[in-house]
């Protein structure tokens, strides 16, 4: 009989590992869905983005970064550090340029380079992005997309079509 019991707390103690992985794995890592075409041909209306949580300064060029999304008055209602996940608007797009470099042209800002604390974000194609809101403040980043979960018409993509870098 106690072995039997062994063998129930042996198999408690392993789903309880599992569910704390699973925990910590949330936390780090986001399921994004791409909604409409600023991101095309890299990203299409309906894929699945898996992101991994990070800060805006660990990010670099070519990066695609989910980001919250300014207000109509191209302002951040929320402070930084602040977040209303159950209200932020999310938006997808491809660092352009980091602090230091130097403004892509069409960039809405004050200076030549990228401000410290900011990042230069623009889509793959026509939409909203740095051109019309200026540079993005590191805190306004979600995270850095890792690969593509499932695509618009289940084809198999890789990761390089959505980096550069890869």
């Amino acid at each position: 009989m106690p072995a039997l019991w062994i063998g129930v707390l042996a198999a408690v103690v392993v789903s309880a590992g599992g569910a704390l992985a699973l925990r910590g794995l949330r936390r780090r890592q986001v399921a994004v869905r791409v909604s409409g075409q600023s991101m095309e041909p890299s990203l299409r209306h309906g894929d699945l983005l898996l992101v991994r949580r990070c800060a805006g300064s660990q990010v670099t060029v070519g990066d695609i970064v989910v980001f919250e999304a300014p207000g109509y008055d191209h302002q951040w209602s929320v402070m930084p550090g602040q977040r209303s996940d159950m209200l932020t608007r999310w938006l997808v797009k491809r660092v352009a340029a980091v602090p230091g470099d130097p403004l892509p042209e069409g960039v809405v800002g004050a200076g030549a380079t990228v401000p410290p604390g900011t990042i230069v974000v623009i889509g793959d194609s026509v939409g909203y992005d740095s051109r019309t809101f200026g540079p993005l403040p590191h805190e306004k980043v979600l995270g850095r997309g890792l690969r593509l979960l499932s695509t618009w018409n289940h084809e198999a993509r890789d990761l390089s079509r959505i980096s550069e870098k890869a």
